[in-house]
């Protein structure tokens, strides 16, 4: 797979293997890269991988039922895309779970257990809906791998959808959502995760913006019901003050230096209500772990932020020294947030088991 390529190459480029790293032994990637529901079965597969080694089983939960255990299955395309880690061949699982329900629109709660011998050492989650292929627009593959890296619209969307649960549980611990009338997305690409809170979320009015103007007009063209704006690389946009009850953003933060994150808090501050959330995804102490040099992550321990490493995956949509690839630490966002936001928490790999989760309220 492209994407895993991807991952391999980022983690080599920017100088520290995944395997590589001592400051934490639990470090924990994975995905659900194909979840389908045939006629009468749920098939679910995907990877997990620690580099503590290998999981001694895995057991899957359908809506909080357990499923019979599985040993992990050989997956040699993760051993090809991470080739310095020596068990992520061994990193595999498929589950076939009979399946009766006639209601492919029902929501599915997906949940992976990774044990070591009885204990559970990781986990990952997601849902899942059986119309969900047919009745969610996918933009073109150049669109798609500008998102993630991947050509694969079935990894899109189950990434888009295990992202809308991960955002909507939050919003729901911190706030009446029934009471959350308006949400922006900021960063929405194609409306990858937007397309969720359209059809799912209940929440009347639903916007996204993002940079990348041609992204946006496709969301626009397949997401009707949505409010879609293209954007400048810098603020102000042309939102109101006070408009929205609750703000989202996936892998934005993780790409803009320090100044250029402020301009945008400051923006997210003034375009919030009073009382309303922002969700921010940023690359924490863990990704800092896996993707920088061991120069880096001394200098980065010691700042608390580290944003000079150049992203070229907007080559063409952002000039060059734009984009980046930034990591902050927990007393950083504290120490540094709090002049725009009361910071709520701050969820270690809450967001695809790899982008920490800031919850912040306006004041």
């Amino acid at each position: 797979m492209n994407w895993l390529k991807t991952i391999g190459m980022k983690l080599r480029t920017l100088g520290r293997s995944f395997f590589e790293s001592e400051k934490n032994d639990r470090i924990f990637r994975g995905y659900f890269d194909g979840i389908e529901l045939r006629a009468n079965e749920l098939v679910v597969s995907g990877w997990a991988l620690s580099r503590s080694g290998p999981y001694d089983s895995l057991v899957l939960y359908i809506n909080g039922q357990e499923q019979p255990a599985s040993e992990a299955v050989l997956r040699p395309d993760v051993g090809r895309g991470l080739p310095d880690i020596p068990h992520s061949d061994r990193s595999g699982f498929r589950f076939s779970i009979p399946w009766k329900s006639a209601d492919r629109e029902a929501k599915v709660d997906i949940r992976l257990a990774c044990l070591r011998g009885e204990r559970e050492a990781d986990s990952m989650e997601t849902v899942f809906w059986g119309d969900m292929y047919d009745s969610t627009p996918t933009p073109p593959l150049k669109l798609i791998k500008r998102v993630d890296g991947s050509e694969s619209p079935t990894f899109y969307l189950l990434k888009g959808a295990q992202n809308y649960r991960e955002f909507i549980r939050l919003i729901e611990a911190y706030a009446d959502i029934s009471s959350c009338s308006t949400l922006l997305d900021w960063g929405c690409g194609s409306g990858r995760i937007t397309g969720f809170f359209l059809r799912h979320s209940n929440i009347p009015h639903i916007y996204g913006c993002d940079i990348d103007a041609e992204a946006v007009k496709w969301a626009q063209e397949h997401f009707p019901e949505g409010h879609f704006a293209a954007i400048p690389l810098l603020p102000p946009t042309e939102y109101g003050s006070d408009q929205f009850d609750a703000i989202i953003s996936f892998s934005v933060l993780t790409h803009l230096d320090r100044e250029t994150q402020n301009a945008w808090l400051a923006e997210m501050q003034r375009i919030l209500k009073p009382g309303g959330l922002f969700l921010a995804t940023v690359h924490g102490v863990k990704a800092a772990e896996v993707l920088l040099s061991k120069r880096e992550f001394k200098k980065f321990k010691r700042h608390g932020i580290h944003d000079g490493l150049r992203d070229r995956v907007l080559e063409g949509v952002a000039p060059d020294d734009y984009y980046r690839a930034s990591f902050q630490s927990k007393d950083y966002i504290i120490k540094n947030w709090k002049i725009f936001f009361e910071i709520l928490d701050i969820v270690e790999q809450g967001a695809s088991h790899y982008h920490d989760i800031a919850v912040m309220r306006k004041r």
